[in-house]
């Protein structure tokens, strides 16, 4: 659940003028990833979703969630 609400909230962040025209699903699975590691994060304990399970779950590929996450995500949310 809490999984579901920090994804929200990244979501809700996010601009217009920032998901820049970017695929919906794939930007959605690099919100999952960053929320895991914004609530490990919080919780300090280990990030438990990987590129790649998080790949195997939704067929989007490892370089996609990788590319949203590193070049969108990180550097509006983690310092």
């Amino acid at each position: 659940m809490k999984l579901i609400i920090e994804s929200q909230k990244i979501l809700l962040r996010l601009t217009s003028w920032d998901r820049g025209g970017r695929n919906p699903f794939i930007l959605t699975g690099a919100v999952i990833y960053l929320a895991d590691k914004l609530l490990a994060e919080q919780y300090s304990h280990k990030s438990i979703l990987t590129q790649k399970l998080i790949s195997d779950s939704t067929n989007i590929a490892e370089y996609s969630i990788r590319d949203h996450y590193v070049n969108l995500l990180k550097p509006l949310f983690l310092n």
